[in-house]
């Protein structure tokens, strides 16, 4: 494995999860995906990566419409800092 391929691994598997987390989104409780995925998109929003940021604002939309006001609100100040 080179270097550049080492480097970029680790945002291939960040790319990876947020696109499996959209993915999910058609199979699993939004509960679920609420619980158990949504702090790690959270998280990926202060990224270092443009395009994992990116990302990580498409990967919000599938939990817009969420009726709990607390996770709506931490959703909508993820999305303005992004």
């Amino acid at each position: 494995v080179t270097g550049v391929q080492t480097c970029a691994l680790p945002i291939l598997i960040r790319q990876v999860t947020l696109i499996s987390v959209a993915e999910l989104h058609d199979y699993l409780p939004m509960s679920v995906l609420v619980q158990y995925f949504l702090p790690t998109v959270l998280e990926m929003s202060n990224d270092m990566v443009p395009n994992v940021r990116f990302m990580v604002a498409k990967t919000l939309s599938f939990f817009a419409g969420i009726e709990d006001k607390n996770i709506n609100q931490k959703i909508q100040e993820c999305l303005k800092n992004l």
